[in-house]
């Protein structure tokens, strides 16, 4: 079972995170750095597209189809923290690239009005770096 089987009162055992890629501890650290540095409080709420965002021609430009869980909910995001702004942290070495989950978050920050900042220390695609920059995401260093 993963992690989203794990609910109430049970306390989930390492069995259930079992083919958690091997980055994800070292950026769940730096991301905790990175918010202790800068201030931030950890955000934890999931935000889910409703059917009205997701049939909307922004959505389709920015997001572009909708994705699903296995349950047949829309997939959603969780900000590191929306404190200063809408915050995402990407730390390690890969070139980040798009994906569906910064294409929603900044679909989401467009319809709120808050302003993203992406904070990474990975190289990004230069296309997709144009890409945000176009939609108004500031891209920071870590802190």
């Amino acid at each position: 079972p993963g992690p989203e089987s794990c609910t109430g009162v049970v306390i989930c055992s390492q069995a259930a995170v079992v083919g958690s890629p091997a980055h994800l501890p070292a950026g769940t650290a730096a991301e905790t750095q990175v918010l202790k540095n800068l201030g931030l409080a950890k955000n934890t709420p999931t935000w889910r597209p409703s059917p009205a965002d997701m049939d909307s021609a922004a959505f389709k430009v920015i997001v572009g189809d909708a994705k699903f869980t296995r349950g047949g909910l829309p997939k959603g995001t969780i900000f590191d923290s929306v404190g200063a702004g809408n915050v995402e942290i990407k730390s390690g070495t890969t070139m980040l690239e798009s994906s569906y989950q910064l294409r929603l978050q900044v679909y989401k920050s467009l319809k709120e009005g808050v302003p993203m900042t992406l904070r990474t220390n990975r190289p990004v695609n230069p296309t997709f770096s144009d890409w945000l920059q176009r939609w108004g995401v500031v891209v920071k260093p870590l802190e």
